[in-house]
């Protein structure tokens, strides 16, 4: 099945929660710290079949068009590997510190899918 990419919706990935697990959604994730190409290469396998990840070299930003449950999960890998290295938005010490336990909170809660970065 393709998928026309201007009938996807756009959404913030920390709206991803709120949608249904098997709507096709539109997400711009921001890679601080990640080269976008090498990002592609490691989440691609993560993707569906009907998925489409996208680089933009220019904004160091991945598009991505995939079904909820797996954007949820490629944005949480990516929420905790940054909190891990203490890199969102340049904060770090104690808001790294409350993020990455955030994102371990969200991994653990019922229903989460489990995404094992380096446990």
């Amino acid at each position: 099945m393709r998928v026309n990419p201007t009938m996807v919706p756009r959404v913030r990935p920390e709206d991803l929660e709120q949608r249904d697990p098997h709507e096709i959604v539109k997400v711009s994730l921001q890679l601080d710290w990640l080269i976008s190409e090498q990002a592609v290469a490691d989440l691609k396998p993560m993707f569906s079949p009907n998925g489409k990840l996208t680089q933009l070299k220019a904004t160091n930003r991945l598009e991505a068009i995939d079904v909820v449950i797996n954007l949820r999960e490629i944005y949480s890998l990516l929420e905790l590997q940054l909190a891990e290295r203490g890199a969102i938005g340049g904060r770090s010490g104690t808001a790294g510190q409350a993020l990455q336990a955030k994102v371990y909170e969200r991994r653990r809660s019922p229903g989460a899918i489990a995404v094992v970065a380096g446990d």
